[in-house]
């Protein structure tokens, strides 16, 4: 185990993370439990005192952002064809073709990673894990190839951690953190662990977890909704005043009882990862707004396809926001954006989302400023946007309809408006919108956005 002062200083082992770290067992077979507790979290101390590049761990992570691990689609057709082979029509089941609970275990153990020449898990996490998939009482009742399929996308994806370079967490709650430090001892496999541990969080108030979060049948969280286990923040309540990330345990009922809430009345999501949680908590707290749910990500990296889908299917309806501390090119946000979008290709179809929406700072060349007041007015900012009435994913994103003039003499920018789309064979249409052409070409391109009325108005 390895401890930095502050995140932000491994940027000097560099070549060392590069080059052992996170591709030995590629290149020399070398297996490595080492685990890495970087400070990370933005309190205002300034760039060098703020991350610890997340965003650089997360680029070395070696899985494809555009396929589940362990389902590719040859392996989902594999699945579907080894359960036809042998299931049987079952009447109880309308018809539908099922197997037996004993055909069940054989037809695992050949995708298990002990047939495929890899070690496997233990039997009890094994045993886990069916339960996870199939519920309770799954060796008494046939299984059907829905079933059959969500166990194995299960399955297949925790197995294939174990040949994944490294772990990548950004842990909020105590017991998280004592789960994912066991969790790298008796893991049956060795892997890097790089943990995101924020300093602000050791001595604040609401970031403590309940004894029973420590009992034997509890286990590392991978994702934390509301009212999910792992929350720890069922006990507290926000106070009207104070600081931005203040807060008072009272007896008194929660205002906004969040176990009473009907998931269907979200109109959006918030997906986090770290101490910008307890930010975000407190700020709709004390906004009021029950119909905001913050969900956390305290895995990255293997992504948790699985813990998501579960959680995403709370809310059907709701819009998914990313918020973030860190500026836009930094962070998690460039990791996780093309994940989101796999999720909801292959494990949420029926949930028509195009993008997920943004909220963080803007990119920037150094991780942090170094004035306190600019960064509470950050957080203010952060929070506002995030909370804000009006939609962060628009139901259409315009894109601008630029082109160049063929005037030999002058050359200035003409538009389209968003109904005369230009398509290649047509060229575009000859009725068009022409900028003053006093007007340089260096000028910023506008989107053309349909809620205004004057799309070429001058800023």
């Amino acid at each position: 185990m390895w401890e930095a002062q502050f995140g932000d200083f491994a940027n000097g082992g560099q070549v060392i993370i590069d080059n052992f770290i996170a591709s030995g067992t590629s290149k020399w077979s070398n297996n490595s439990s080492l685990t890495l507790l970087l400070p990370h979290g933005f309190d205002g101390n300034g760039p060098e005192h703020s991350s610890a590049r997340p965003e650089r761990f997360l680029q070395l992570a070696d899985d494809d952002p555009d396929e589940i691990p362990g389902m590719s689609q040859e392996v989902y057709e594999m699945l579907v064809e080894s359960f036809t082979k042998d299931a049987v029509n079952e009447p109880q089941y309308d018809g539908d073709r099922t197997i037996t609970p004993e055909t069940f275990r054989k037809l695992m153990q050949r995708f298990t990673p002990v047939h495929m020449g890899r070690a496997g898990p233990r039997g009890d996490v094994v045993d886990r894990l069916i339960v996870e998939g199939l519920g309770e009482g799954w060796d008494d009742r046939p299984i059907v190839l829905e079933a059959w399929l969500h166990f194995m996308t299960i399955f297949l994806m925790r197995t294939r951690e174990a040949s994944m370079n490294m772990n990548v967490v950004n842990v909020t709650t105590p017991a998280n953190l004592f789960h994912v430090l066991r969790r790298q001892v008796h893991r049956y496999y060795s892997t890097p662990l790089v943990v995101m541990s924020p300093k602000t969080l050791h001595h604040h108030t609401p970031c403590t977890s309940p004894l029973e979060h420590f009992m034997s049948d509890t286990h590392f969280q991978r994702v934390i909704g509301d009212g999910t286990p792992g929350d720890n923040m069922q006990k507290y309540a926000a106070p009207t005043g104070g600081s931005i990330i203040a807060f008072t345990e009272v007896d008194t009922p929660d205002p906004i009882p969040l176990a009473c809430r009907e998931d269907s009345n979200v109109r959006r999501v918030l997906v986090c990862s770290g101490k910008i949680f307890y930010e975000l908590w407190r700020a709709r707290k004390a906004s009021g707004q029950d119909d905001v749910a913050i969900t956390r990500v305290e895995q990255l990296f293997p992504f948790p396809y699985q813990a998501l889908q579960r959680e995403l299917l709370r809310y059907p309806d709701a819009e998914v926001v990313w918020v973030q501390e860190e500026p836009k090119n930094m962070g998690a946000w460039s990791y996780v954006e093309p994940r989101f979008k796999t999720l909801w290709r292959r494990l949420l179809p029926n949930q028509t989302k195009e993008r997920i929406g943004y909220v963080g700072r803007h990119a920037a060349a150094a991780p942090a400023g170094g004035s306190y007041s600019m960064h509470q007015q950050e957080v203010k900012k952060i929070m506002s946007q995030a909370l804000q009435s009006d939609p962060i994913v628009p139901e259409a994103w315009s894109t601008p309809r630029v082109r160049m003039s063929t005037d030999r003499h002058k050359k200035y920018l003409i538009r389209t408006s968003p109904a005369d789309v230009p398509t290649p064979k047509s060229g575009f249409p000859k009725r068009m919108l022409t900028v003053d052409k006093k007007r340089p070409v260096r000028a910023v391109f506008e989107s053309h956005d349909p809620a205004r009325t004057d799309p070429l108005k001058k800023t």
